[in-house]
Order: structure tokens, then sequence, then C-alpha cells
């Protein structure tokens, strides 16, 4: 799931993102509760299980289903392209990704999105290399994988 801060003319738009258990309302719910503040206005498309972010906010919907994608500022279109981008990654790039590691593709490609706006982006990138240590294989191998299933794109 995602949660997108619009950017504005001085700031590009920022992305949270992450796995979770199932598409349900409660667990919807509780990743706006924890990512989002109270005070936003939410837009989503008409998806069941965000009916109930009306009582916690100001939900605006857009109804895919009836040809409606946008409705002056109402629309999903910027969430949508972080996730074109980071479906093209995984078919691209790394063609599948484990469940295992969901979380670190994950933040790969949000950390590029919202860096983007970066004069020099290369140089971002090496400065973290160089003060960040890399995974040891160990680590990165150790434990039962979630599961053996992969997520694949074609």
């Amino acid at each position: 799931m995602g949660v997108m801060k619009r950017g504005t003319k001085t700031k590009v738009s920022q992305v949270k993102a992450f796995p979770i258990p199932d598409r349900k309302g409660p667990t919807m719910s509780a990743v706006v509760r924890d990512h989002v503040s109270d005070f936003a206005t939410i837009y989503t498309d008409e998806f069941a299980s965000y009916r109930p972010l009306k009582f916690t906010h100001d939900h605006e919907i857009v109804i895919h289903s009836r040809g409606e994608y946008v409705r002056g500022d109402v629309h999903t279109n910027t969430i949508e392209g972080f996730w074109s981008l980071f479906e093209r990654q995984v078919i691209g790039q790394h063609h599948f990704v484990s469940i295992k590691h969901l979380q670190r593709y994950l933040d790969e490609r949000t950390w590029s999105y919202n860096n983007r706006g970066e004069e020099d982006l290369f140089w971002l990138v090496m400065v973290r290399l160089a003060i960040k240590a890399a995974m040891p294989y160990a680590k990165l191998t150790e434990g039962p994988s979630a599961s053996p299933r992969t997520i694949r794109r074609s």
C-alpha cells in the first residue's frame, strides 16, 4: 500500500510504500491512521475498504467503474504513477521480487521517487553508499523466506 503527499510548485510529491497483510478496511484504516495527518484530505478510488475513511478524514472518491478518473483536484493519478514506476522496476530491472525482501525493493523505489527533484541524484547515491554499511550476505540470506512465492509481472 502506498500513501502520497502531493507536491507543490516548489516541492515534489512524496510517497511512502509498504507491504500490508491484506486489503481489508481495518488494515487500510490503520495505515492511514499511522501515516496520514488527521487534517489531510484523502483521495481514493471506490474500493470498498476505503469507505470507513469518511469517518476520520475529508475523503473524496473517483469512481473508475463509471469512467471517472479526475474531478478537479480529486484523482489517484499521482499514486498510480508511482505504482507504475515500481512495476516497471520489477519487470525491467529485477524481473521478480521475493516477498521476504519486498520492503527493500519498495524502499529503493520510494527513495528514488522522493529524491527525483534533486539536482545531483548520482552524488546523493554515492554519499549514501559511502556512509552506510552494506548488508552482509549472511544477513541477506538468513532465515526462511516468508513464502517461496515471488511477485512476477509480465
